[in-house]
């Protein structure tokens, strides 16, 4: 709903822009590990690693 969608913008505001990025790119933009890897120009298994960070980052934010 619109409520969480302001939070999560929100949150994703004070985020570090890198990981934030992924999310965006994941969550939001629906784009496959494959395609946001190659733009990033990581591994598939890094870019992996990269998402698993960014939600632990993401979950302090919400939760601070």
């Amino acid at each position: 709903d619109r409520e969480t969608e302001e939070v999560v913008k929100s949150v994703l505001e004070v985020m570090p822009e890198d990981l934030a990025g992924l999310l965006r790119a994941y969550y939001l933009e629906d784009k496959s590990y494959k395609v946001i890897a190659a733009t990033e120009g990581m591994s598939s298994g890094a870019l992996k690693m990269k998402l698993f960070r960014a939600r632990k980052v993401f979950k302090k934010f919400l939760t601070s």
